[in-house]
């Protein structure tokens, strides 16, 4: 910092205004819309209705599934907490967890789309198929892993303990001001390893923009210095390094359980092999997408706002049928 400061002080402003003009619109409000379907028990509901394919698919305590559907749809970390979370109750094992975090901490749809396809490459369409991408190979590192340590035999069934849904005001509430909280973190995230990007750019450790070294440590300053002018080559870069992650997501996870059983060799393989059984996936689907007009391209050539406002819409649908459902049920202990 002190031999550098030009370079690191432009960095630290660069990271600012990606935080503001990207991340912060972007990210804020599917985080907020994310803790309201969560907090009301939507997200509970559809981690029961896939719990059956987990054993089979996956090899996984059937409750893993809360890990999935949450890390899929509120992003890094959010599953890893789950996994941890359920270990330390006691729901899954030590292998179970292990093979859980290894595929279930996922990117949200709230950076791929709005902070990578709307605000990286100025389109959805590409967002909607970098997420679909993100997607199946996570799954696909699941069905791998399910062979991580075969032998071990999972625990029997057991029904995950799920704290009793939020009203829809107080689920407002609590997620704005978690969807604050977790936005400050990221962006605080961000710039510290662009600073430190830098830093390494500047004693030429990384060569000068390369996305793959800057990705590598932090996947937003990463996905934001791609060739957007050269999709052919881009798209590919991006579902790497969001597979990946980069360091700065796995600081964050491995503090979540660094205090307990849980070994970090399996989950940084998952995240390695994420990275690139999503690069081996989008290579080709570049091709098709940038070199053919798809069907699809009316469908996701709508503007991003009307997109995001259908789909709030959507989720709000969505959770006031599970009020309303529960509204019709007597009041106890276990629908309170």
């Amino acid at each position: 910092l002190v031999l550098l400061p030009r370079e690191t002080a432009t960095a630290a402003r660069r990271a600012l205004s990606l935080c503001g003009g990207v991340l912060l619109p972007s990210l804020f409000p599917f985080f907020v819309l994310s803790g309201i379907v969560l907090g009301t028990g939507l997200g509970a509901r559809l981690g029961r209705l896939a719990a059956p394919l987990m054993r089979p698919l996956f090899r996984v305590n059937g409750t893993g599934a809360a890990a999935l559907v949450l890390g899929l749809l509120g992003g890094y970390p959010i599953g890893a907490s789950c996994a941890v979370s359920l270990h330390e109750s006691g729901t899954c094992s030590q292998t179970e967890a292990e093979r859980l975090l290894a595929f279930c901490n996922n990117s949200g749809p709230s950076f791929v789309l709005g902070a990578v396809g709307a605000g990286i490459f100025g389109s959805m369409r590409i967002g909607v198929f970098l997420y679909l991408v993100h997607i199946v190979s996570a799954l696909l590192v699941g069905l791998l892993f399910r062979f991580y340590r075969y032998r071990d035999c999972p625990i029997p069934e057991q029904s995950v303990p799920v704290k009793p849904p939020l009203s829809l005001p107080s689920a407002l509430y609590h997620s704005i001001q978690d969807g604050l909280r977790q936005t400050l973190n990221v962006c605080a995230f961000v710039i510290f390893f662009a600073v430190l990007s830098a830093i390494f750019t500047g004693f030429s450790i990384f060569p000068a923009g390369n996305p793959l070294c800057v990705g590598f440590l932090e996947v937003t300053s990463g996905v934001s210095v791609l060739p957007v002018s050269d999709p052919m080559r881009a798209f590919p870069l991006a579902a790497l390094l969001i597979g990946f992650a980069g360091v700065s997501v796995h600081c964050q996870t491995l503090s979540l359980f660094s205090d307990t059983d849980l070994r970090p060799a399996p989950y940084l393989l998952g995240k390695g092999l994420h990275g690139l059984l999503s690069y081996l996936l989008a290579l080709p689907l570049a091709h098709w997408l940038f070199t053919t007009q798809t069907a699809f391209a009316p469908l996701f050539s709508v503007r991003p706002h009307s997109l995001a406002w259908g789909i709030f819409g959507g989720c709000l649908v969505l959770v006031a049928l599970v009020l309303a459902k529960r509204a019709g049920k007597p009041y106890n202990r276990e629908n309170q």
